[in-house]
């Protein structure tokens, strides 16, 4: 479940280019988060292209990514 996203829904004057950033209450698991997985559509649209990230690592494992925060860049046509 989302339990933070950044902009929030129904924001206005919001960049076509914008990185869209989703917080999960679970995080996911390895290999789950992809752009089949993770997608963004406007309301009655096709899903964006783009790409999917968990930019945040994992501060009990610092090698690991933190899997509860997700990030979807849209591509730039």
């Amino acid at each position: 479940q989302v339990v933070a996203l950044v902009p929030p829904d129904n924001a206005t004057e919001v960049r076509p280019e914008g990185v869209i950033t989703a917080v999960f209450d679970t995080a996911a698991e390895t290999g789950a988060l992809t752009t089949t997985t993770v997608q963004l559509a406007p309301e009655g649209g096709s899903a964006l292209t783009g790409s999917v990230d968990t930019p945040l690592t994992d501060p009990a494992s610092p090698l690991d990514r933190d899997r509860r925060v997700v990030t979807f860049t849209p591509a730039l046509k």
